[in-house]
């Protein structure tokens, strides 16, 4: 059949450690940490690219929260409520807590 495939027809994913973005090879490589600092709240590293051994730095940081006001039932009782949310979080109709 044409519409099945093989194991053998994918190569086998590459797993990179710490991988990133190097700024000189514009890939995704494999980074070696030299120094990791806490920054608010996230961290500073400092690396070194495996690849071409360029040093640079990144920032990972948690997104903004978003405070959400929202109608909180408990079986005949509803109230207002807030909850604080990142960014990147969303409330659906009939999401259970």
């Amino acid at each position: 059949m044409d519409d099945e495939f093989y194991e053998d027809d994918f190569e086998d994913e590459e797993v990179l450690e710490n991988a990133v973005l190097c700024p000189t090879c514009e890939d995704v490589t494999s980074h070696q940490i030299l120094r990791e600092k806490e920054a608010g709240r996230g961290k500073d590293y400092l690396l070194r690219c495996e690849q071409c051994s360029t040093v640079h730095e990144i920032q990972f940081r948690a997104p903004p929260l978003k405070r959400v006001p929202f109608m909180l039932t408990d079986g005949p009782n509803s109230y207002m409520a807030t909850v604080d949310l990142d960014s990147d979080e969303w409330l659906d109709i009939d999401d259970v807590f």
